[in-house]
C-alpha cells in the first residue's frame, strides 16, 4: 500500500530537503510540499495520507487535518524517522486471511502522484500588474515543449490569457497545442500527474498549489526563463536551426 507524504516545513528549502531525503522509500509518493499556513488547502487539493514536518513547525488547525502528521528533529533523520514509523503500521496491520472464494483484486485507475523530483512543477504570480506573469508562463511553456516535454499549464486566474497567447479559444475546457495543454482550473488528477511538467499561471496570487512558486515583479526575458528551467537556451537555439 503506497503512503502519500505531504512535506511541510517554514522555508520552502527546508520542505524541498525532506522532499529529496525520503522520495526514495519504497511505496512512499510525494504529494507536494507547502509552508505551515497552506497545509489545510494543500491537503485538500491533493491525495495526501501523512504529513512529513520539522519538529517545532506549527500548523494551523493542525487537530482538523484528520491524517497523521510526523514530526522529525533533522532533516538528516527524516528517512530513519519514516521508515520506522511505516513499518510501526504495518505491524499494526492484522494479516489478510485469504480464502477459497476471495474475490480477485480489482484493478484502480488512480495513480499515485509523481514524486516532485520526477515532474517539475512551478507556479508564477505577479506582485502587481502588467508585469506580464502570464506571458513569463507561457514562454516556459514553449521552452520545455520544444526540448519534447509533455506541459499542462493551469489557468489559476481562469482569465482565459493563457489560451490567446497560445492562439487558442478561450474555453472552460482543456485545449492542447503541440505538446502543450491548457486546463481552466487548478487542480490534480490522475492524468494530470502524467505530465512531465506542471505550470501555473497564478494571476496576481500564489496559490496553494505544490509547486515552486515564482513572484513576478518585472517582465521576465526569455534567458531569465530558460535560466530557471534549467535550459541552455543557446544549445536550444541552435538546435532549432539545425532542424
Amino acid at each position: 500500500m503506497h503512503t502519500s507524504v505531504l512535506c511541510v516545513a517554514p522555508q520552502e528549502a527546508q520542505a524541498a530537503a525532506l522532499v529529496d531525503a525520503v522520495a526514495h522509500i519504497p511505496d512512499v509518493f510525494i504529494a507536494g510540499l507547502c509552508d505551515p499556513h497552506q497545509v489545510q488547502e494543500v491537503t485538500r487539493l491533493v491525495g495526501t495520507t501523512l504529513v512529513l514536518t520539522l519538529e517545532g513547525t506549527a500548523i494551523p488547525d493542525v487537530e482538523k487535518l484528520g491524517i497523521p502528521v510526523l514530526s522529525v528533529p533533522e532533516v538528516d533523520k527524516a528517512a530513519e524517522v519514516l521508515e520506522a514509523y511505516l513499518k510501526a503500521q504495518t505491524a499494526k496491520q492484522p494479516p489478510a486471511q485469504p480464502t477459497a472464494s476471495a474475490p480477485a483484486p480489482v484493478a484502480t485507475s488512480r495513480l499515485p502522484f509523481a514524486p516532485l523530483r520526477r515532474q517539475l512543477r512551478l507556479g508564477f504570480y505577479g506582485t502587481r500588474g502588467g508585469v506580464g506573469t502570464t506571458t513569463a508562463v507561457v514562454t516556459a511553456a514553449k521552452l520545455l515543449a520544444a526540448q519534447g516535454k509533455r506541459v499542462a499549464l493551469f489557468d489559476a486566474a481562469q482569465r482565459g490569457d493563457p489560451y490567446l497567447l497560445l492562439d487558442l479559444t478561450p474555453s472552460d475546457k482543456p485545449a492542447t497545442t503541440g505538446n502543450i495543454t491548457v486546463y481552466p482550473d487548478l487542480a490534480l488528477d490522475d492524468a494530470r500527474v502524467s505530465y512531465d511538467a506542471i505550470l501555473v499561471d497564478g494571476g496576481r496570487e500564489r496559490r496553494a498549489f505544490p509547486a515552486r512558486w515564482i513572484a513576478v515583479d518585472k517582465p521576465l526575458s526569455e534567458a531569465a526563463i530558460a535560466k530557471l528551467l534549467g535550459i541552455d537556451l543557446a544549445s536550444l537555439t541552435e538546435e532549432a536551426a539545425q532542424c
